[in-house]
């Protein structure tokens, strides 16, 4: 949790591409890993599903603190991803593997697979790269 407090942080988002060798060396990274401390905070209500709930503070160099609660995380039961998310997701993942055309023609295919008379047009898809 560090690291991807420390990358969204540094680069104001966490996704696939994060984790990748450039950026698990990043020197800013690592610099905004040491700042970084998590604690268990007793005033959440403990009512959510589970790692639903956080508070992130961040002190700033001027001395202010700017604070923020997260209640609810993206992806679960009461707060399903969008379909925007769920394929942004999907292509960012799949380009780490597939020429941007491939995945782009299989996510079409993902979301009329109940459509599709024979799935074997998405694993010819997958294939064809």
């Amino acid at each position: 949790m560090p690291f991807c407090a420390a990358a969204a942080a540094s680069e104001g988002q966490v996704g696939v591409e994060t984790f990748d060798q450039a950026r698990l060396r990043n020197p800013a990274i690592a610099a905004m890993m040491e700042r970084v401390a998590m604690t268990v905070d007793p005033s959440l209500d403990g009512i959510a599903e589970p790692l639903t709930q956080a508070r992130v503070s961040i002190r700033l160099r001027d001395g202010r603190t700017l604070s923020k609660n997260a209640d609810g995380a993206r992806g679960y039961p009461k707060n399903p991803p969008s379909a925007e998310d769920l394929s942004g997701k999907f292509l960012a993942c799949a380009r780490q593997t597939l020429p941007a055309p491939v995945a782009e023609r299989a996510l079409d295919l993902l979301w009329r697979l109940e459509a599709i008379e024979d799935v074997r047009r998405l694993t010819e898809t997958l294939g064809s790269s």
